[in-house]
């Protein structure tokens, strides 16, 4: 599951603005989306959603199981693409579409996690501010699910890039009473799993991106390993660079 926000300007990465205009963030921010859309795409076995901030209008039971959208390529018109900032996208016809629902993330990661809980055996939820994060830890925290009922992957600002669990009593409170984009969310997370007595796994930390040194130190690693964000490293390599970024 992918956890993201609409690419459209200033819905995503404003503190990255001023040195970027907010038309720039937002495509900045498509090609991190796209990068791990892609990254996603390659694990084999699994099913794919992409839930995005959108409140779904027409929907009567907003709790439902049922995708807002299914096989993308095929039922969402080009102006639906347009009004959800995923346009300059390609999106795989087995990515399915669907609302984050509203509140803190907290909420809108549980309101995710009911909502599809009673389907799988497993849920693995990764955010889109870490384009370059190696697709071997995304299938390394799959795995770590088959003995633990949590698996954390850390992220030097004090939050974590990603959270998977299993279907386990208890699961539902680790996202209840975290203090959001803070530099205590995983320190908080951990100790929520711990009072609820669910074991955890921990995968190697990695970095989001949201601050202008992020960016700087992201731009160096992929001047040396374009593949491992190939859209973000276009998009530095002849947009930013270019203005002396």
């Amino acid at each position: 599951m992918i956890m993201a926000k609409r690419p459209v300007p200033g819905n995503v990465k404003t503190r990255l603005s001023p040195p970027l205009t907010l038309d720039d963030a937002a495509r900045l921010y498509a090609c991190f989306l796209q990068d791990t859309i892609d990254k996603v795409n390659s694990i084999l076995h699994v099913v794919r959603y992409l839930a995005l901030d959108i409140v779904v209008a027409g929907r009567a039971d907003e709790n439902a199981t049922e995708p807002a959208y299914k096989d993308t390529a095929m039922s969402i018109e080009d102006e639906m693409l347009n009004n959800l900032g995923l346009n300059t996208i390609v999106l795989p016809r087995s990515l399915r579409i669907i609302s984050q629902g509203e509140g803190s993330l907290g909420d809108r990661l549980q309101n995710v996690g009911g909502r599809l809980a009673p389907s799988f055996d497993k849920l693995l939820f990764i955010g889109a501010d870490s384009p370059d994060v190696p697709a071997g830890f995304v299938e390394q925290a799959i795995g770590k699910l088959d003995a633990s009922s949590v698996v954390i992957g850390p992220s030097d600002d004090g939050g974590y890039y990603l959270i998977g669990m299993r279907d386990a009593p208890g699961t539902a409170n680790v996202f209840k009473d975290i203090h959001w984009s803070t530099d205590v969310v995983y320190k908080q997370t951990l100790a929520r799993i711990s009072t609820a007595g669910l074991s955890v796994d921990i995968i190697p930390a990695w970095y989001d991106v949201d601050e202008i040194s992020e960016l700087h130190k992201l731009a160096m690693h992929l001047k040396d390993a374009a593949n491992d964000a190939p859209a973000t490293a276009a998009f530095l390599a002849e947009y930013l660079l270019s203005k002396n970024f």
